[in-house]
């Protein structure tokens, strides 16, 4: 019988030791839950900052395209009018345009300026490298921690 005792006694503090751990892995496993918790609410924020600030970069690179557009646009504008080759007179000879200093032109009457580079092609270029120049310079913002 004191042996019976004995080995009740044993099991009751082993059982004991037991649920001691239970108690302690579960403690654990809910400091984890917690931490990871708040792991994740501190990444969203991070994510949230960062995107905040890449569309504050995104938004200044848009109204600076939009100036740099503005500005190609009456860029090209004013080249095209300094550089337009005047229609010929009707009193010049078949064949020939006058040029503007007066001189030997060296184009034919009927090849108008337009017909080397159009308009719309000066345009379309001054656009298209505004909006290089615009994207090159947004792009540089990426590689800025500000």
């Amino acid at each position: 019988m004191a042996i019976l005792l004995i080995l009740l006694g044993l099991s009751h503090a082993n059982g004991t030791h037991w649920h001691k751990l239970a108690d302690q892995r579960a403690a654990t496993i809910e400091q984890f839950k917690i931490a990871q918790t708040v792991a994740d609410a501190a990444a969203r924020k991070a994510i949230a900052d960062t995107e905040a600030r890449y569309k504050e970069k995104a938004n200044a690179a848009e109204i600076s395209h939009s100036v740099a557009v503005d500005a190609a646009r009456s860029d090209a504008d004013a080249y095209l009018a300094a550089h337009r080759v005047p229609a010929c007179p009707a009193s010049a000879p078949r064949g020939a345009a006058t040029s503007p200093e007066g001189g030997d032109p060296g184009l034919p009457a009927d090849l108008s300026a337009s017909a080397i580079v159009g308009d719309a092609d000066v345009r379309a270029c001054s656009g298209a490298a505004a909006y290089a120049l615009a994207a090159h310079a947004w792009t540089l913002t990426l590689t800025d921690p500000k």
